[in-house]
């Protein structure tokens, strides 16, 4: 019987960890979601066709495969 104190310990210290961990999942905004991943990768790619980084084939090749 003398390891179920420590036992009981370890165990609350991980649901307490377990609820923390899920309580800042819940009202902590995410960082992006997918859509607005995509768009900021089309917002790069529209800045450097604009600085002349890429030409227009590029451009289009790498639009479609964003949007696939």
């Amino acid at each position: 019987m003398m390891f179920m104190g420590p036992l009981m310990m370890i165990i609350i210290v991980v649901v307490v960890v377990a609820v923390a961990l899920f309580m800042a999942r819940w009202f902590l905004p995410t960082s992006a979601s997918a859509n607005s991943a995509i768009s900021n990768a089309r917002g790069i790619l529209d800045e450097r066709f604009a600085r002349g980084e890429i030409d227009a084939d590029d451009y289009r090749a790498r639009c479609a495969e964003l949007e696939k």
